[in-house]
């Protein structure tokens, strides 16, 4: 077969596989706060995880694996991969997951401040990183045009807002302001450790997305036309 689907949670995406980008995709455009833009594309995947989790959510349970697995699931989208020399690259669906992989920095940034258990604190930084043998970090979906601002929002303390290099480049913008929006849209409603446990479940194990693969590498650029030229 040409694709293999698979079903696969946001706690499955991260953690063990470095996603690579090719040539021709573009780089981070995701940013709900450019001028007459009336679609936020950031919010909008923020309020559909949420409405679904805010369906399941009760303050006075018990949070733990087996609560979070009686939640609806929500399924978030698909992303396409073609996989060359071991190496996985991402055909589409860049932008969501370097969102997601934000959304995971914003977390791991709010549970210091709430001062969740070290194992769970552990749990999320793995899930936006990990290190090479010369102690170098290496995100996961760490593209060359956005690992200098994803150090940055990894180092930047809880409660601080980021500092925009005036040499950074659009891609790098769309992070940091990415960064802002999703922790003014967390910090609000993850503000005790019960929710903030709950969501983190929840979002690891019961959202859903389908990963294709592309088998053959010389279908990619007709998978990609497709899906984008043509909005498929």
């Amino acid at each position: 077969m040409a694709i293999n689907p698979t079903q696969v949670t946001v706690g499955d995406l991260f953690g063990s596989k470095k996603y690579f980008v090719d040539f021709y995709q573009r780089e981070y455009k995701w940013n709900d706060n450019i001028k007459n833009q009336s679609y936020k594309p950031i919010k909008a995947l923020l309020d559909d995880i949420f409405y679904r989790f805010d369906l399941n959510y009760k303050p006075m349970s018990d949070i733990n694996e087996q609560t979070i697995a009686r939640y609806d699931w929500y399924y978030l989208n698909s992303f396409m991969t073609n996989t060359i020399g071991g190496n996985t690259y991402i055909v589409d669906g860049q932008q969501r997951l370097t969102t997601l992989t934000i959304l995971t920095i914003v977390l791991w940034k709010i549970g210091k401040r709430l001062q969740v258990e070290d194992g769970k604190l552990r749990f999320l930084e793995k899930k936006i990183c990990d290190f090479d043998a010369n102690g170098e970090m290496v995100f996961w979906m760490g593209f060359p045009d956005r690992v200098n601002a994803l150090k940055a929002i990894y180092n930047t303390p809880p409660d601080t807002r980021v500092t925009v290099p005036s040499s950074a480049t659009i891609a790098e913008k769309n992070i940091f302001e990415a960064y802002q929006t999703i922790t003014d849209y967390l910090q609000g409603r993850l503000n005790n450790k019960h929710i903030f446990d709950a969501f983190r479940l929840y979002l690891y194990q019961r959202v859903y997305l389908i990963s294709i693969d592309v088998d053959e590498s010389k279908d990619v650029a007709m998978a990609f036309e497709v899906i984008n030229d043509r909005g498929i």
